[in-house]
């Protein structure tokens, strides 16, 4: 059994778990079997543009379990079958009674400017300046 307690193991559980070998690896991640060994074995860390690469093959893989060794190694399914839907749509209610709202308000001050406007023009009627 693999030592899961480093990056290392954890970097090797994983690609056992996924029957691949370190040749299989390094050919996804386009560099040398031995540097995947030296993964492997904590004698090096990948750089980060690689472990960026890694994570976009395997986007099931927990980042936070392989870097730090917290979690599950793979990302739970229900986490990436969230129905959005449901979400989606109160949002969208909750858009349209604001949408109503703001079209009220903008028919109160419509309604103000006109009865201003109409009010200014009885003041200047009447010789009374207005500004």
């Amino acid at each position: 059994m693999d030592d899961i307690n480093t990056f290392g193991g954890r970097f090797k559980a994983f690609r056992k778990s996924r029957k691949l070998t370190g040749e299989d690896v390094g050919g996804k991640m386009r560099v040398l079997k031995t540097q995947i060994s030296m993964i492997e074995h904590n004698k090096a860390m990948p750089p980060m543009e690689k472990m960026i690469e890694f994570a976009m093959l395997f986007p099931d893989l927990d980042l936070n379990w392989l870097l730090r060794g917290s979690g599950d190694m793979l990302v739970i399914e229900e986490q990436d079958k969230v129905d959005c839907w449901p979400l989606l749509e109160e949002e969208q209610e909750k858009l349209k009674v604001e949408k109503e709202k703001l079209e009220h308000v903008r028919e109160k001050l419509r309604a103000e400017r006109e009865k201003t406007e109409k009010l200014e023009e009885l003041l200047i009627r009447h010789g009374v300046k207005t500004r």
